[in-house]
């Protein structure tokens, strides 16, 4: 290991060190804040120090960063591979896959001789979450749409929060398609561009065609390691 991959792993150890739980960062932050108030320029960084600020720790910061810029990637590669064995009925036999988070040229995450299956990791928190939501409708309408007799399944991380907005929100069906291109023209030529106004109308005309799985059940890791439970 080379002096400057050591010090990165130093780095990011202060920084893991200086964010304790998540719970408790704050308190850390409201009290680093009562600190310098009232300090000089060269007070400031003495009482920082004090209380754990200081250069390593902002390279921690820096490192954490950009090892967290394809985190996305990762999970989703990951969380799917290690799911395959337990969703996977004895025999059936894995035709495609799409690893990478975010759009790819082909049409599932997971294709198999018996299912076709979108994946979310998403640590939903019950909050305004629009995007998610709407990445979410987006992937019910591209297992909907797929004209074929295999099992449609939507694998998410904790599945109460998503499946009430489902079966409950109000916002505009359309508006949340159009936040990727080409969805909401598919959507209106298989349906009409005045059925399903809301989502919770498209959900309930679809809801017994597509199978949602919580793989928080599937890989307890994924609540435990992540935070991703249904507490959530």
């Amino acid at each position: 290991m080379t002096p400057a991959l050591r010090l990165d792993a130093e780095a990011v150890s202060r920084f893991a060190a200086f964010r304790g739980e998540s719970s408790k960062l704050g308190e850390q932050i409201r009290a680093l804040e009562e600190a310098l108030v009232g300090a000089l320029g060269v007070e400031a960084a003495g009482r920082a120090a004090a209380l754990g600020v200081d250069d390593s720790l902002l390279a921690g910061a820096v490192s954490v960063k950009a090892l967290s810029a394809q985190i996305d990637v990762v999970l989703h590669a990951v969380g799917i591979i290690e799911a395959l064995p337990h969703i996977l009925a004895p025999g059936e036999q894995v035709q495609a896959l799409s690893l990478g988070a975010g759009n790819t040229n082909r049409d599932f995450d997971l294709e198999t001789d018996l299912q076709v299956a979108e994946f979310k990791f998403i640590g939903w928190r019950g909050g305004a979450e629009s995007v998610r939501q709407d990445a979410v409708l987006i992937d019910v309408f591209n297992l909907d749409r797929a004209k074929t007799e295999r099992r449609k399944v939507l694998y998410l991380t904790g599945s109460s929060i998503p499946l009430r907005y489902l079966s409950t929100s109000k916002r505009k069906t359309r508006a949340c398609l159009a936040r990727r291109p080409g969805v909401l023209e598919q959507f209106d030529a298989i349906y009409g561009a005045d059925a399903f106004i809301h989502v919770a109308d498209y959900w309930a005309a679809v809801r017994d065609r597509i199978e949602v799985v919580d793989l928080v059940d599937v890989l307890p890791v994924l609540g435990v390691a992540t935070g991703m439970g249904e507490q959530e």
